[in-house]
């Protein structure tokens, strides 16, 4: 895997955009590419699941989906993060 890295001043080029001042090229074997990937996605999970509980909520609210519909397993752990997430 390839990446680069590019560092930039405070100051504005010619066109009004950050004026770049460094270009590092990085190259990864596989297996610290997987890692980096892996890291990358586990990252987005929580906002992920937050999206999933709105849908979910919303679905319920518009009655597309009713709770008898989720097996018991989901509707109690989404039963239990409403609970977590109402104390806040």
């Amino acid at each position: 895997m390839k990446t680069s890295i590019e560092t930039y001043s405070g100051a504005m080029d010619t066109e009004g955009r950050p004026a770049l001042v460094a270009r590092e090229e990085l190259v990864y074997d596989a297996a610290t590419a997987q890692a980096i990937n892996a890291a990358e996605l586990a990252g987005t999970d929580v906002a992920t699941i937050r999206v999933i509980d709105d849908l979910v909520a919303a679905l319920l609210a518009k009655q597309i989906l009713t709770e008898a519909d989720l097996p018991p397993a989901v509707h109690d752990k989404l039963a239990q993060r409403r609970a977590i997430r109402s104390r806040q």
